[in-house]
C-alpha cells in the first residue's frame, strides 16, 4: 500500500532494550504491506534487541555505541536518510517500535497525510490518542492523567499546542525548514516534539501545519522505560521546556 504522493517515504523506528517487546510477527505484516523505507535505529540496547531486528525482513538498521534516548536515534536517523537524499524530496515518519498501533491506523493516518500534505498545505500528520466513543484506547489511567496535567501546564506557554503531542507515530513532509530542525541534538529527551514545533517556527517565523488524526485501536504495551528516576528527568525536562526552549 504504497503513499500515493509518489514520493519516496522513510519510516524510523526507534528502539532501545525491546528484546521482550519487539513483535517480530508484527514488524513482518507491517512491513510486507508497505513499499517504504524502514530504518530501524538501535539505541544503544544492552539486551538482544540486535538480534531481534536482525530477524525483521526488509529493514536497515542503524547503530547507536551508547543510549542517546528516543528524540537523539530519531534525529540520527533523520540525518542519515538527509545524506543520502540530498534534495529533501521526501516523506519522512516515526513510529515508536512497541507495536502500539494498529496496521489500519497507520495505512489511513498515510493516505491522510497524502491529503492533507499535497491539497491543503500540511507539513504534518500526527496520530491522536483520544478515547472516543468507538474506539479502543487501552492506556494506563495513571499516566493518561499525568501526561494531561504536563501538557496543559505547557500549553500555558505554547499556543496551539496538539492535543496529544507526544504521540508516537507522527507523518512530515520533509522541507529545509523541517530539515533544519534535526541539524542540532535536541535538549530534552521526553519533550522533542515540542522542540520540534518551537524549532521550526523559529526556523520558518510561522507555525507548523499538524493535522491531528485520533487512532481507532491503541494500547500500552508491558516493558515500560518509566521508573522513579525518569519521571525525575521528565520533571527537569519539563522545567527546560517551559523556561528555557520558547524565548
Amino acid at each position: 500500500m504504497p503513499t500515493s504522493t509518489g514520493l519516496s517515504t522513510y519510516v524510523i523506528v526507534p528502539c532501545y532494550n525491546e528484546e521482550f517487546r519487539l513483535d517480530i510477527d508484527y514488524w513482518n505484516d507491517l512491513i510486507s504491506k508497505f513499499d517504504y523505507n524502514w530504518i530501524f535505529v538501535n539505541d544503544g540496547s544492552t539486551d538482544q534487541t540486535k538480534k531481534k531486528l536482525d530477524e525483521i525482513s526488509g529493514v536497515k538498521i542503524l547503530e547507536l555505541t551508547q543510549n542517546s534516548g528516543k528524540a537523539e536515534a530519531i534525529r540520527f536517523g533523520v540525518n542519515h536518510i538527509i545524506e543520502n537524499h540530498k534534495d529533501l524530496n521526501f516523506i519522512l515518519a516515526y513510529i515508536d517500535s512497541d507495536g502500539a498501533f494498529d496496521l489500519k491506523d497507520i495505512s489511513r493516518n498515510f493516505e491522510i497525510f497524502s491529503q492533507k500534505a499535497l491539497q491543503e498545505s500540511y507539513e504534518t500528520v500526527w496520530a491522536t490518542r483520544v478515547a472516543l466513543s468507538g474506539r479502543k484506547i487501552n492506556r494506563s489511567s495513571a499516566r493518561h492523567y499525568i501526561s494531561r496535567i504536563i501538557i496543559s501546564l505547557i500549553g500555558l506557554k505554547f499556543r496551539n499546542l496538539p492535543y496529544d503531542p507526544q504521540t508516537g507515530f507522527k507523518i512530515f513532509m520533509m522541507n529545509k525548514d523541517l530539515r533544519k530542525i534535526f541539524e542540532k541534538e535536541f535538549k530534552t529527551r521526553w519533550f522533542f516534539d515540542i522542540e520540534i514545533i518551537n524549532r521550526f517556527k523559529t526556523n520558518s517565523g510561522k507555525e507548523i501545519k499538524i493535522w491531528e488524526e485520533p487512532v481507532n485501536f491503541w494500547k500500552d504495551v508491558n516493558g515500560s522505560k518509566l521508573n522513579f528516576k525518569q519521571y525525575i528527568r521528565v520533571l527537569a525536562e519539563l522545567l527546560i521546556v517551559l523556561f528555557v526552549i520558547k524565548k
